[in-house]
């Protein structure tokens, strides 16, 4: 089963919007709602998805890499680690000295 996500405006609106599901393969949707219009209740739409609607999370995480003086080392390596110890990513801190990761949220 797949996580559950909010896809937000104009996919999901203020009416009762639910049972929302891609084919990945014919790319092809499908949701039920009572949006304006449907008479009588709740109605099955579909669509063509044009384009991933999945919405990736992401985390930035930034600094800055000083010297024990105190003072932005520029060029300097950083590394970030998972738990295990394991690399994830390494940079090299930019002409501002600071350092920039982008990496995905983690999903438990």
């Amino acid at each position: 089963m797949s996580d559950v996500i909010n896809l937000g405006k104009p996919i999901i609106t203020a009416y009762d919007d639910f049972r929302f599901i891609v084919n990945d393969d014919t790319e092809l949707g499908y949701f039920s709602s009572n949006r304006a219009g449907s008479k009588g209740g709740n109605k099955i739409y579909w669509f063509v998805q044009l384009e991933d609607l999945r919405i990736m999370c992401e985390v930035l995480v930034t600094g800055t890499l000083d010297s024990n003086s105190g003072e932005p080392l520029l060029g300097a390596l950083a590394t970030i680690m998972e738990a295990y110890n394991n690399q994830v990513d390494q940079v090299t801190t930019r002409e501002n000295k600071n350092y920039v990761f982008k990496l995905e949220c983690v999903k438990q």
